[in-house]
């Protein structure tokens, strides 16, 4: 990364969203910004450098978060058609039950009851699937609460950003290297080198 491509860097840094924004706009999903190759090699470098940091524990639990939602998003798609099978099945399960047994063959009542069992244990398994669903909305909300708070907690929240390759923050290094570069301007850090420029850069603010 030459002195160039770095403060291109860090003025495009300063533009990702800020980690508060992913919650701002919705309750039922995280929108991360979706880095290309190029992006994600300069996002690496520029943490080889310092430049930049990376909190792991906000990064991973916001793609947990994001999971959660995603997750809820796609049964909230089936739950409709679950229900109407949980309605037809139970009438269908209410149906059979009424039906006479009297002067049923063996065979006959052994179908009969199979097919009451079947329709008993379907039923089992809808309720359940609506239990889960149920059971994972509420931990997704709890989940959202609890980082929502730890993340406010922080003093420096406001500087924080996020995209799909985690949380970051421009670190004391990045702003001061990022402030000597713009007072010597993008045109004169063009071809040469960061440390270079870093370190004789100052004749060329002159």
């Amino acid at each position: 990364m030459n002195a160039r491509q770095c403060l291109e860097f860090l003025n495009w840094f300063n533009d990702l969203p800020s980690l508060k924004s992913v919650f701002l706009d919705s309750v039922d999903a995280i929108e991360l910004r979706i880095l290309s190759g190029a992006q994600i090699h300069y996002i690496e470098s520029a943490l080889s450098l310092e430049l930049i940091e990376r909190f792991p524990w906000l990064s991973d639990e916001l793609f947990a978060i994001g999971q959660d939602l995603d997750e809820l998003a796609k049964q909230a798609k089936m739950s409709e058609r679950s229900e109407l099978l949980r309605v037809a099945t139970q009438k269908r399960e209410q149906e059979a039950k009424k039906k006479a047994r009297l002067f049923l063959t063996k065979r006959a009542q052994w179908e009969h009851d199979t097919r009451v069992s079947q329709l008993e244990r379907l039923q089992r398994n809808l309720e359940d699937e609506k239990s889960n669903r149920i059971l994972l909305s509420e931990r997704a909300k709890m989940r959202r609460v609890e980082y929502l708070e730890s993340m406010n907690k922080l003093a420096f929240v406001n500087v924080l950003k996020s995209c799909d390759q985690g949380v970051f923050r421009m670190t004391p290094t990045g702003k001061f290297v990022q402030e000597r570069l713009l007072r010597i301007g993008a045109e004169r850090c063009h071809g040469w080198a960061l440390s270079d420029m870093l370190t004789a850069g100052h004749l060329l603010a002159q």
